[in-house]
């Protein structure tokens, strides 16, 4: 279950959006518990406002804040562009690893990071987040970095990166506020992280607008990035399309929330919905030609045999969007279902009734049912590379799945991201990372991700896990996913909301040959607000790297930006 902006959480999970204050302090980090000499390299103050905002999501949309190294020369491209694509955590494999952002540990130490700029935008008091992640990077028409911001008004901003002069601005309709969803001051506006194509300097987006009292209606757009004009044929609506593979359940913009990132693979555009839980709802997959704004297919996470006890299966992930190796596998994590709150939570539907979908695309088990519905699940579909068709090929549910869902501990407030081969090993040469509100880490085989209670006795078939919580008894939950450091054996660090941030390490195989991981040490110190999911940023080479992360501490004297001395853990 994902909150609805705003409201009142019914138990204490921090909103990982909360209001956050405009102080900052600088502490240098190493990415890992090893120091290196670097070799001298040239940094850019461009490149250094690029990897801080990548992880701005979040900050009152009344003042962006840009930070940077004050005394480097300006040049260069900005942000990580993987198969040209500007997109969400760095790549389209979700690893929040900047590795060819320039930033080093060294320029923190020489005290030359600071303030950039503040940019004025739109909001009010209510209605001013930015929820969707700040893209950087360089078009090929104006030469050097800017910043595209969306915002829960439905505008988008183009900043220049050095300066913070707002070079355009666009509003894409009215928002409201409405009466939708029974919370009479939301807006959504723009919420989902956009996506770049950088070889047409085009963005792709979704908008969500009010057309009336308790009426909102959901566009997709193609627009021109510097002018932000919206380039023909588009904007089209998503009201009506029905779901590929169960045509007795359609897309009802009522119920629909635009959260996850979006995703560009293949030559196509990937939107993702969940839910504000408001039955009925459902988690949608759609694929969209970014050339024509035509629908090639939509997924339904919810077999309309299952509507009766509301829907669910929401796709949120904290706002990561679908990862894949693009190689046409597309993996997404599912949210919780709508059960009888009265019945006992064994009596919960986590996965629906089976059906037989027999196909080769599985490593293992290649005759394996596949359920109707996924609820709590990690589940990965095939892309058709021809047609943009969706099939679903695999997943995993937890073995305590019910239970997860009876208390709302959702599988999809994770992301899901495709590790290095750093982390891997013979018999699991890629693995997948998973997690949930309040539970272990999960570690899935990429090739065959486990099913449900595949494992001995009734439990996970996975290839290992690990648990932050004993390391931070204040922490109460991860909302996000790790930032991912591919470099000295690979290391991956967490930030638990309201608790520490913790460093785990890719250790020697088990006896069996499977992957392990240890625990490698933790900040002293508990971050009191929500912290967001750091990110690495570096130049590629060992010892140089650094994490940054942003505390929403909602005390004004507190400190946003973190910059955490990786150095003085315990390990």
């Amino acid at each position: 279950m994902q909150q609805p902006l705003h409201r009142p959480r019914p138990h204490p999970h921090p909103h990982p959006h909360q209001t956050m204050p405009y102080s900052f302090r600088k502490r240098s980090v190493q990415a890992a518990p090893t120091l290196r000499a670097p070799p001298k390299a040239a940094t850019t103050r461009a490149i250094g406002v690029a990897s801080l905002a990548a992880i701005a999501a979040g900050l009152p949309l009344v003042l962006l804040l840009l930070l940077s190294l004050s005394t480097a020369t300006f040049t260069g491209a900005a942000t990580a562009i993987k198969n040209n694509v500007v997109t969400r955590n760095a790549d389209n494999a979700r690893t929040n690893y900047y590795g060819d952002s320039g930033l080093r540990k060294q320029d923190f130490d020489a005290g030359d990071f600071g303030l950039a700029f503040v940019a004025k935008l739109d909001g009010d008091a209510i209605n001013n987040n930015v929820t969707a992640q700040p893209l950087v990077y360089t078009p090929k028409s104006y030469g050097k970095p800017i910043v595209l911001v969306a915002t829960e008004y439905n505008t988008i901003y183009i900043l220049d990166a050095a300066s913070g002069t707002i070079l355009a601005s666009q509003n894409y309709g009215p928002v409201g506020p409405t009466n939708v969803w029974g919370f009479p001051s939301v807006v959504a506006g723009i919420l989902a992280t956009p996506v770049i194509d950088a070889d047409t300097d085009t963005v792709y987006f979704v908008s969500c607008r009010a057309t009336g009292e308790n009426q909102v209606k959901y566009y997709f757009y193609a627009a021109d990035v510097m002018t932000l004009q919206v380039k023909s044929g588009f904007p089209v609506a998503f009201a009506g399309v029905p779901a590929a593979n169960d045509a007795g359940v359609v897309f009802d913009d009522y119920y629909e929330k635009s959260r996850a990132a979006l995703l560009m693979t293949g030559g196509m555009v990937v939107v993702c919905f969940a839910g504000y839980d408001i039955p009925p709802y459902q988690g949608w997959i759609h694929v969209i030609d970014p050339t024509t704004g035509a629908f090639k297919t939509a997924f339904s996470t919810v077999s309309s045999k299952d509507m009766g006890q509301g829907g669910g299966g929401g796709i949120w992930m904290a706002g990561y969007g679908p990862s894949t190796l693009d190689d046409g596998r597309i993996l997404v994590a599912t949210g919780n279902g709508i059960f009888n709150a009265s019945a006992p939570p064994g009596d919960a539907i986590v996965v629906g009734t089976v059906l037989t979908h027999p196909t080769a695309a599985r490593s293992s088990n290649a005759t394996a049912e596949l359920p109707r519905t996924y609820f709590e699940a990690v589940v990965t579909v095939q892309m058709d590379a021809e047609t943009g068709a969706l099939a679903p090929i695999d997943w995993y549910t937890p073995y305590n799945g019910t239970q997860m869902d009876y208390n709302d501990t959702d599988t999809a407030a994770d992301a899901v991201v495709v590790l290095p081969e750093v982390f891997g090993s013979t018999a699991t040469p890629r693995l997948v990372l998973a997690g949930a509100k309040q539970g272990p880490i999960k570690f899935l085989d990429l090739n065959s991700l486990g099913g449900y209670q595949q494992g001995p006795n009734g439990t996970d078939n996975i290839v290992a896990e690990i648990n932050p919580y004993p390391y931070s008894p204040t922490g109460l939950g991860v909302w996000g996913s790790a930032g991912v450091y591919p470099l000295e054996g690979g290391y991956l660090y967490f930030a638990l909301a309201q608790g520490n941030i913790q460093a785990w390490r890719r250790s020697a195989n088990t006896t069996d040959g499977r992957v392990a991981f240890e625990f490698a040490g933790a900040t002293a110190e508990n971050f009191r607000g929500g912290v967001s999911t750091p990110i690495v940023a570096g130049t590629g080479r060992a010892g140089e790297a650094v994490i940054v992360t942003l505390d929403a501490e909602p005390l004004p004297e507190s400190d946003m930006w973190e910059f955490v001395d990786m150095e003085r853990i315990t390990l």
